[in-house]
């Protein structure tokens, strides 16, 4: 990986990259998500050390991703409503099968055609399901 061979990466190459994998591993349709969106996201991954730590800090999560959890049925009472994009590179959409089994009265909406951040690649959508809920 770039960010574990080159001790000394510019700033402005970092977020370069940095926008890069995140178009490649949370969206789905590039033309979905504005520029500025992307570049918003990137300005937050200042430095390489920065970038290294939210690195080391998913891979911890992992296993715990993995293992799943005992369920949620008592402890989530209120309506739960999961929105999932099916192209989630990140969270494959499989997964939503484990949020089924977790809480059984959970609604699961998975968005065809939309990956890991279905608030940005599909705005509308998500703000009609959640209006959805209280009526």
């Amino acid at each position: 990986m770039l960010l574990n061979v080159s001790p000394v990466l510019p700033g402005t190459l970092l977020r370069s990259v940095i926008e890069e994998i995140y178009r490649q591993l949370a969206i789905c349709e590039r033309q979905a998500v504005a520029d500025e969106v992307v570049r918003r996201f990137a300005s937050h991954h200042r430095d390489r050390a920065t970038v290294l730590r939210l690195l080391a800090t998913a891979q911890r999560l992992l296993p715990e991703l993995k293992a799943g959890a005992a369920p949620l049925e008592q402890d989530v009472t209120a309506p739960t409503l999961v929105v999932w994009g099916e192209e989630d590179r990140m969270l494959p959409a499989g997964n939503a099968q484990l949020v089924r089994e977790l809480i059984p009265h959970a609604r699961v909406e998975l968005l065809a055609g939309c990956g890991h951040c279905p608030q940005i690649e599909r705005p509308q959508k998500v703000a009609e399901l959640l209006l959805s809920l209280t009526g």
